[in-house]
């Protein structure tokens, strides 16, 4: 939550022009950690209401990633995107200290 809620985030977010990478923390906990990054955000009481909307309009959007289902898929065979483990053991870790699992499939 520290590093979340450190992200310089626009106060004036547009969504045709910045389609996400401003979220792309919260994404990246989503789809390849496996944590529900996306609830965390909009509990978390320190979170302006306006950024939350801001996710909201890209929410939908965080469910397609083509490294993770798409036509690139990452198999983490050649080391390009990491070692699988150091994901798995974050995705352990962060549970154990009360984060929820995302309903992505594990990697």
């Amino acid at each position: 939550m520290y590093i979340i809620r450190k992200v310089d985030r626009p106060t004036n977010y547009r969504l045709y022009i910045d389609d996400g990478p401003y979220f792309e923390d919260i994404r990246f906990l989503y789809n390849w950690i496996g944590i529900d990054s996306i609830s965390l955000y909009k509990n978390d009481q320190g979170v302006s209401s306006k950024s939350k909307q801001s996710l909201d309009k890209v929410f939908p959007m965080f469910l397609h990633d083509t490294l993770r289902n798409g036509d690139y898929k990452e198999e983490f065979s050649d080391g390009t995107f990491g070692d699988i483990k150091y994901f798995r053991d974050m995705k352990t870790r962060l549970i154990s200290q009360g984060a929820k699992q995302s309903p992505m499939p594990n990697l």
